[in-house]
């Protein structure tokens, strides 16, 4: 069973998917299933991958401002100086995208600072938004929202 021994938030991921993108991903591990070692990783991954989260609060960044502030603290918290100030220095709906896509993807980043500025140079650029302060860098993890 492919939800057997994953995190909650794998789970609920999954669950919140079109039933379509879940069966590609459940067809999908039941090819893989002898090479992966992170199930609930791979599960936010390939969710992503297969557009399951189309519908999801970070498309907008729509999200309830004390439920924005506490993540945006936590996240603030958990990086370092430069990726702090990057995002601070951002646009407030920049900043609510961002947010809300760490939130939803952080068991799959593995580094937050990184991804962080990636996230900020993207969000930016793809609003028309300058980043004169910040060079470019370049980081894999982040997947822009816009434009999809």
């Amino acid at each position: 069973n492919l939800l057997r021994s994953v995190d909650p938030e794998a789970t609920r991921k999954l669950e919140a998917a079109p039933r379509q993108v879940q069966k590609a991903i459940v067809a999908k591990f039941d090819e893989e299933k002898g090479i992966i070692r992170n199930r609930s990783a791979w599960i936010m991954k390939a969710v992503t991958a297969e557009g399951g989260v189309a519908e999801s609060a970070s498309r907008k960044g729509d999200v309830r401002d004390d439920d924005f502030r506490r993540l945006r603290d936590n996240l603030l918290r958990s990086v370092d100086p430069e990726a702090k100030r990057k995002l601070e220095a951002a646009p407030l709906q920049v900043q609510k995208v961002i947010v809300t896509k760490f939130d939803e993807d952080k068991g799959i980043i593995r580094n937050q600072s990184a991804w962080i500025m990636k996230a900020v140079t993207e969000e930016n650029s793809l609003r028309g938004f300058g980043d004169r302060n910040f060079p470019n860098r370049p980081h894999s993890q982040y997947r822009p929202t816009a434009g999809r």
